[in-house]
């Protein structure tokens, strides 16, 4: 019904295109799919007590290391290197971000989270060490995508901010979309693990 409503829409507003219509429905889509992997992995509760509740700290560890120190050891780099002998990541969709910044943030983010997942984790869940190190290396890889995407998606409309609810932060949608993306990685790595 939404759908229907979504592109009448642009057949009758000479302001609303259909281009507007995909791009709404394409942000209900991944707004959607993130809550639902969010949901999954919290209803883990539901299998073994606070086994869900777990899994989101987890999730919210190798997510929030791996933006927190990709954004401090971009800084850090400049500092030491000079800002013109970093690495730009990709100038185009976020002038800031660096390669050696990427790089810290990964390899800190991955680390914290295989830390909190082999002992916080282990007792319930019970997978190999090298599962957990997968998970917190795809993990903190695909957020950092999910960062650029959106990103990508602010300088095709040539806007600086989702909204003005988190003045200099984007916006809300800026600061959960890594975890958004995450959350559905999670649950689709959890569920493969799970069936092998």
């Amino acid at each position: 019904l939404s759908c229907i409503v979504l592109f009448t829409s642009s057949i009758f507003d000479k302001k609303y295109s259909i281009m507007d219509a995909f791009y709404t429905l394409a942000t209900m889509v991944f707004l959607s799919l993130g809550l639902k992997g969010l949901l999954f992995i919290r209803s883990y509760d539901a299998i073994n007590i606070n086994s869900g509740t777990l899994l989101v700290c987890y999730l919210l560890i190798v997510t929030c290391a791996t933006d927190i120190f990709a954004y401090f050891g971009g800084i850090t780099c400049k500092k030491i290197l000079g800002e013109e002998k970093t690495h730009k990541l990709n100038e185009r969709i976020s002038p800031k971000k660096t390669v050696e910044g990427t790089i810290i943030g990964t390899l800190l983010g991955v680390g914290l989270g295989f830390i909190f997942a082999y002992f916080a984790l282990d007792n319930i869940l019970a997978y190999p060490w090298y599962d957990y190190l997968i998970l917190s290396l795809a993990l903190s890889i695909a957020g950092q995508i999910g960062d650029l995407i959106l990103s990508a998606n602010k300088r095709y409309f040539a806007i600086k901010d989702y909204s003005n609810l988190l003045p200099g932060h984007g916006g809300v949608l800026d600061r959960i979309d890594s975890l958004l993306v995450n959350s559905m990685v999670a649950a689709i790595i959890i569920t493969l693990i799970e069936m092998l």
